[in-house]
C-alpha cells in the first residue's frame, strides 16, 4: 500500500491520480482552535473515487489562536473575533479552520469530504488585582452536527454565568450566534465559513470577546461578546461540520480529537504500468486489458501494426517477420517454446501463419527467381531445398519428401538443419 500526507501549508494543494488507481481511502482531521479551552477538530473518512479528474484539490485547515499567537490565522474557513479601536480592526482570536477535499473544481461547491474546525474559546481579563482570567469553552468541530460553545465564566467565581455561545453546524445551516444581555450577539455561520464575534475592553477593569465559530461543511456560530464592567467572559463559538457526501464504503464523521492543524492521508494500491510497441513508431495493436507482472513488447517489422493482443501472458515474446517490411501475418494466438520466422524471397510476403509449432525452419528456392512451389504443409524433421536449373520452377513439391529431384541433369542438395549447423550431401545422375 501507498499513503500520501499532506499537511496544513497556508494555501491548496493537489493530489495527483497515479495511473491505473481508481479508487483511495481517505483520513482528513480539521484543525483546532488556540489551545486554551478552545475547541479540537474533527475527523472525516471513508473511500474516494476517480472519476474523469486527474487531480483533487486539498485544503488542510490552519490552527486558530488569540492574542498570544496571533500568526495562525484559522486558514480554510475559521471565523475571527474584532474590536472597532478608532479607525483600526484589531483582531483578537481566530477558530480553527476546515479540512477539506475538492473534486472537479475549487469551489466550495465542489468539497466531496471535509472535517470540520474547533470554534474558539470565550474571554475575560481582569486588568486589576486579583488579576487572571476566565473562559468560555470553543465548541469541537466534525460531525453531522458539530460542538456547541461553553457559557462564559465569571472572573472570581468561575460559574457559568458569563455570554452566550454559539452552536455548532449542522449538514444544512451554520451555527446559530449566541445572544444574552451582556454584550453583542455573535454572529451566525454560513457555507464553509464559520461566524465572527465581537470583543473590547473596559479601561478600569479588563479586555473581553466572544469566541468566533470554527469552518467547516457549515461554520460555527460566534458567541456573546462578554463584559468588562460586570467581568464576565464571552461565550465560546460553535465547531464547523462534518462531511463526507461524497465517499463510500466505511464512512465516519466525528466530533473532535485533533487538537493541531489539518492532515489529509490517501492510502492506494499501486500499479505498474505496461507498453506495446510496434517498430518504426506504429502502435503495436495491443489493449491494456489485463495487468501483466512484467511489460510485454509486441512488434511488427518496418513500422507495421504487431497484431499481437494484450489478452494472454506469453512467456516469451514473439516477432513474426515478413522480408522486405511487408506484415507477417502471425497471429499471437499461441504460446510457442520459440521464436519463428517465416520469409518470402524477393520482398514477398511469408505464405506461413504461427499455426503450427515446426521443429525447424524450411526454405523453398526456385532458381533463376523463379517462385518456389513447395508449401509448408507438412511437418518435417529436416529441411529440404529443391533446386531446377536454368532459372525453371522446381519441379519438386513440399507435400513428399523426396530423396532426389526427378529430371535429367538435376542435382538435389540435402540440407539437414539443426540450429546453425549444414551438412551438405551432393548425388549427380548419369
Amino acid at each position: 500500500m501507498t499513503v500520501e500526507t499532506f499537511n496544513y501549508t497556508g494555501g491548496a494543494q493537489t493530489f495527483t491520480w497515479p495511473a491505473g488507481v481508481s479508487s483511495a481511502t481517505v483520513f482528513m482531521s480539521g484543525a483546532a482552535s488556540e489551545p486554551y479551552s478552545g475547541g479540537y477538530g474533527g475527523s472525516a473518512s471513508g473511500t474516494l473515487s476517480k472519476g474523469s479528474e486527474t487531480t483533487i484539490a486539498v485544503y488542510c485547515g490552519g490552527m486558530g489562536s488569540d492574542y498570544r499567537n496571533s500568526n495562525q490565522t484559522g486558514f480554510n474557513g475559521g471565523g475571527f473575533a474584532y474590536f472597532f479601536n478608532g479607525d483600526d480592526v484589531e483582531i483578537w482570536s481566530y477558530a480553527g479552520g476546515a479540512t477539506d477535499i475538492r473534486k472537479g473544481g475549487s469551489g466550495l461547491a465542489n468539497r466531496v469530504a471535509v472535517a470540520g474546525g474547533g470554534g474558539s474559546r470565550g474571554f475575560f481579563r481582569a486588568f486589576s488585582s486579583p488579576y487572571g482570567e476566565v473562559y468560555g469553552t470553543g465548541g469541537d468541530g466534525g460531525g453531522s452536527t458539530a460542538g456547541s460553545g461553553g457559557r462564559g465564566q465569571k472572573f472570581g467565581t468561575f460559574l457559568l454565568l458569563g455570554g452566550m455561545p454559539g452552536t455548532g453546524g449542522t449538514q444544512s445551516a451554520g451555527g446559530s450566534g449566541g445572544s444574552g444581555s451582556y454584550g453583542q450577539d455573535g454572529g451566525s455561520g454560513s457555507l464553509g465559513q464559520g461566524a465572527t464575534a465581537y470583543a473590547g475592553y473596559d479601561y478600569g477593569s479588563g479586555s473581553y470577546y466572544g469566541g468566533p465559530g470554527g469552518g467547516g461543511y457549515y461554520g460555527g456560530g460566534g458567541g456573546e461578546a462578554g463584559s468588562g464592567s460586570a467581568q464576565v467572559a464571552g461565550g465560546g463559538g460553535g465547531g464547523g461540520s462534518g462531511y463526507v457526501g461524497g465517499l463510500t464504503g466505511s464512512t465516519a464523521n466525528d466530533t473532535g480529537g485533533y487538537p493541531s492543524s489539518g492532515v489529509v492521508t490517501f492510502t492506494y494500491t499501486a500499479v505498474n504500468s505496461y507498453v506495446y510497441t510496434a517498430s518504426g513508431g506504429a502502435d503495436a495493436g495491443g489493449a491494456a486489458t489485463t495487468y501483466y507482472s512484467t511489460t510485454k513488447s509486441y512488434t511488427g517489422s518496418g513500422g507495421g501494426d504487431a497484431g499481437g493482443a494484450a489478452t494472454t501472458q506469453f512467456a516469451t515474446t514473439y516477432t513474426y517477420t515478413a522480408s522486405g517490411g511487408a506484415d507477417a501475418g502471425g497471429s499471437a494466438t499461441t504460446s510457442y517454446t520459440a521464436v519463428f520466422t517465416y520469409t518470402g524471397s524477393g520482398g514477398g510476403t511469408a505464405a506461413g501463419a504461427a499455426t503450427t509449432s515446426f521443429q525447424q525452419s524450411f526454405v523453398y528456392v526456385g532458381s533463376g527467381g523463379g517462385a518456389a512451389a513447395g508449401a509448408a504443409t507438412t511437418q518435417y524433421l529436416q529441411g529440404y531445398i529443391y533446386v531446377a536449373t536454368g532459372g525453371g520452377e522446381a519441379v519438386g513439391s513440399a507435400t513428399t519428401a523426396y530423396d532426389v529431384v526427378p529430371g535429367l541433369n538435376t542435382t538435389l542438395a540435402l540440407i539437414t538443419l539443426s540450429s546453425i549447423h549444414a551438412t551438405v550431401v551432393t548425388e549427380v545422375s548419369d
